[in-house]
């Protein structure tokens, strides 16, 4: 119950649960993650104050793929959520907290490697021809972030299907 409890404390100021707010650091030990899941199960899919969700701070901060495969496994749906859905007031247009990028998207935009590219996709292809608020696609972003050829290649026969 205390477990639980300490799970769904939340931050003052981004209403970050303690998923969220771990997955926005670097180099995140998989057990931890492991245990808040345990603790909380409906963790993952709770969204700070710009819309994002644990599975877009771990993309986003380059967590490990094993962690990246424990959050699409805990809740799926949390990858068909779009980042930014709901900004405060206080977050500007230009900040990137507001785009409205699928995960795939935040995935390709910070490398994501190719597994969790794949893992991505199969859980939800319509991400695959979604455009964020200032139109750009997913194959802009496998380019301009330089993807590996392998991911590039699988963007790009995805699309032609």
């Amino acid at each position: 119950v205390k477990a639980a409890a300490v799970a769904r404390l939340k931050d003052r100021n981004h209403k970050r649960n303690l998923l969220n707010w771990i997955l926005c650091h670097k180099d995140v030990p998989y057990d931890v993650v492991e245990g808040i899941l345990l603790a909380s199960p409906s963790s993952p899919q709770e969204r700070d104050i710009y819309g994002n969700n644990a599975l877009h701070h771990a993309l986003r901060n380059r967590a490990s793929e094993d962690i990246i495969e424990l959050l699409i496994q805990s809740c799926p749906n949390a990858v068909k959520v779009k980042a930014g859905g709901f900004a405060s007031r206080t977050a500007t247009t230009t900040n990137k907290h507001c785009e409205e990028k699928t995960a795939l998207q935040i995935g390709l935009q910070n490398k994501a490697s190719f597994h969790s590219v794949q893992l991505l996709y199969k859980t939800f292809p319509r991400a695959i021809t979604a455009i964020d608020k200032k139109g750009k696609t997913v194959l802009y972003d496998a380019l301009r972030n330089e993807t590996s050829v392998d991911t590039f290649h699988f963007i790009l026969n995805m699309l032609l299907q």
